[in-house]
């Protein structure tokens, strides 16, 4: 018979994460995942966050003109992605067209 309290289902998968060791890829993925809706509709359609390696986040932009402005805009949108996760995900964001 087993003697050991139960736990919830949170605190389970949160243990589970930690001993796979996906946490990280977990937030990668989150931060590609909320871009849209952490820039807003106008610069979503006119880019794509592709992939975050080593806490950078590649965005592709239509063209050359949008990923200058991005770029320009940079530490604005990190911060709106990293208060949408909740924690310091991000550290830098490059554009390329």
């Amino acid at each position: 018979m087993n003697n050991k309290e139960p736990i919830a289902i949170k605190e389970a998968l949160e243990k589970t994460i930690g001993e796979l060791g996906i946490k990280k890829a977990i937030e990668n993925s989150k931060a590609v995942d909320c871009w849209s809706e952490a820039v807003g509709e106008k610069i979503a359609q006119k880019s794509k966050a592709q992939r975050i390696i080593k806490g950078i986040l590649y965005v592709k932009a239509e063209n050359p003109i949008w990923s200058q402005q991005l770029s320009l805009m940079g530490e604005r949108l990190k911060e709106k992605i990293n208060d949408r996760l909740g924690k310091e995900t991000v550290k830098q964001i490059r554009f390329r067209s």
